[in-house]
């Protein structure tokens, strides 16, 4: 599993930041809100134009995935 989110910067700009294997035993809308206003509380997230401030994570996705290794040797 990855948990993908997308953070929006005051310029407009956004960067994407995965979590891999989040703790789903936890509200991820709850962790995702904590997340962000953690962000935006200390400011350990700077946007690459002009330093912008960061504003909001505008979307977060959690993915699940299967990876299957084939030996075709």
């Amino acid at each position: 599993r990855t948990l993908n989110m997308v953070a929006e910067f005051a310029d407009g700009d956004t960067r994407t930041i995965t979590v891999n294997r989040p703790d789903t035993s936890k509200n991820l809308v709850s962790l995702v809100n904590d997340l962000s206003t953690h962000c935006q509380t200390y400011e350990i997230l700077l946007g690459d134009k002009d330093s912008a401030d960061f504003t909001k994570i505008g979307s977060a996705k959690l993915n699940n995935k299967t990876i299957t290794n084939l030996d075709l040797a």
